[in-house]
């Protein structure tokens, strides 16, 4: 198994956070998508998505999720990026303090997310790799994923958000939940 070793003195010593992620649209030219709210009022477990076409030269997108009340864990608001065939990735919030991040249906469960609290999440993409981050309002951004692009070559096609769920097909959960509403703000992209 796994252990672990505390060693404590007195000695004072200076102890630094690890740095802070970058802004992922840094840099880049800023473009607004869509800048009026997609309101959302489905129960928890239920897909409902708007679709948006990867602009040509696109490097980045980022999103402002607003959870408000939604129950959704696997199915909570958020925003992917799809290049076809279902190969996707995906950042979504979660009502269990966590992000919930996705690669091709692969769930990966990071990071720091308060209930309801809105944030922006992006996705940036590099020459040899895939960034996922959130920052909630008020927060500084946080790296939730990198890796690498293989799988991921070339331009996507699609920008998506909203309610996704655990697959780029969009299928409801069987146990529907309640019904909350969630939003996403805006949708902004960098080249």
């Amino acid at each position: 198994g796994k252990g672990g070793l505390l060693i404590a003195d007195e000695t004072p010593r200076d102890i630094t956070a690890g740095a802070l992620a970058p802004d992922p649209l840094k840099g880049v030219a800023v473009s607004t998508l869509m800048d009026s709210a997609f309101e959302i009022n489905v129960p928890a477990n239920t897909v409902s998505v708007r679709d948006i076409p990867w602009p040509e030269g696109a490097i980045a997108v980022a999103a402002h999720v607003n959870p408000m009340n939604d129950e959704g864990q696997s199915w909570g608001v958020g925003l992917a990026v799809g290049w076809g065939g279902g190969r996707h990735v995906q950042i979504n919030a979660r009502t269990d303090g966590r992000w919930g991040t996705r690669r091709n249906g692969a769930e990966g469960l990071v990071g720091s997310c308060t209930k309801g609290m809105p944030a922006t999440v992006a996705v940036r993409l590099g020459d040899k790799s895939v960034q996922l981050f959130a920052m909630q309002d008020g927060g500084e951004w946080e790296l939730l994923e990198e890796f690498p692009r293989t799988g991921y070559a070339g331009k996507p096609e699609t920008i998506r958000i909203g309610k996704i769920g655990m697959t780029w097909a969009p299928n409801d959960f069987g146990d529907k939940g309640s019904t909350k509403p969630c939003r996403v703000d805006w949708v902004k992209t960098g080249r």
